[in-house]
């Protein structure tokens, strides 16, 4: 799995490297209001929803066990850079909802946070005055997975980290100058953790997001 997610990371970035260079050899945008309106940048603030939570109630002879889950829902904020054609560059981070464990003597609870940076393809030219731009999405970064377990006598902690990559579609709804909102859903593809996090070690699943941006 780390193979074969190294490998997806590095083809993605030889992808985006050979859009960056052809993109050079692009016509500018020839409308002098056009390019002077255009507003390159803009912050998102996201909800992701995570196709691989679990959650559950057990009673056994030790007592009570809660599981909240971990990997449901995300909050998550992304930086995009808009270049005058078809492409934007994302460097996003996200805070995945805390798994909670409770048993008798003790307390388990983890965090997950993706870390992704990569490239938006739009169908239709960024500079052009349509409401709606769908485009496809790809990106690489690591998955930051820390778990606390607190006991009656001793506090433990593990973090550790995990390369992988995503891949999707969504779209933008232009609201004015300044707003729009996005929707998109995508695939995570990580490599495992070697020790559990949020009993468990996989957080390969599809993803579905949807937010507003601030434009300027």
């Amino acid at each position: 799995m780390n193979r074969g997610c190294c490998s997806i990371v590095l083809v993605f970035f030889f992808i985006a490297a050979q859009t960056i260079s052809a993109q050079h050899n692009m016509p500018v945008v020839e409308d002098d209001q056009q390019t002077k309106d255009f507003r390159n940048q803009s912050i998102d603030l996201s909800i992701s929803f995570w196709g691989n939570s679990s959650s559950g109630v057990a009673i056994n002879l030790r007592g009570v066990s809660v599981d909240a889950g971990t990997g449901s829902v995300s909050a998550k904020l992304v930086y995009n850079y808009y270049s005058p054609n078809y492409f934007a560059y994302y460097l996003s981070m996200g805070v995945l909802t805390s798994n909670l464990n409770i048993k008798t003597l003790s307390t388990h609870t983890s965090t997950l946070v993706p870390i992704m940076t990569g490239l938006k393809y739009y169908f239709l030219n960024l500079s052009e005055d349509n409401p709606i731009r769908p485009y496809l999405f790809g990106s690489g970064g690591i998955l930051i997975g820390t778990e606390s377990s607190v006991k009656l006598i001793s506090i433990e902690t593990h973090t550790e980290s995990v390369i992988g990559a995503n891949a999707g579609i969504g779209a933008d709804i232009i609201l004015g100058s300044l707003i729009k909102l996005h929707t998109c859903i995508g695939y995570n593809l990580f490599s495992d953790f070697k020790e559990t996090v949020g009993n468990r070690k996989n957080y390969n699943g599809p993803e579905f997001s949807f937010g507003i941006g601030f434009m300027f």
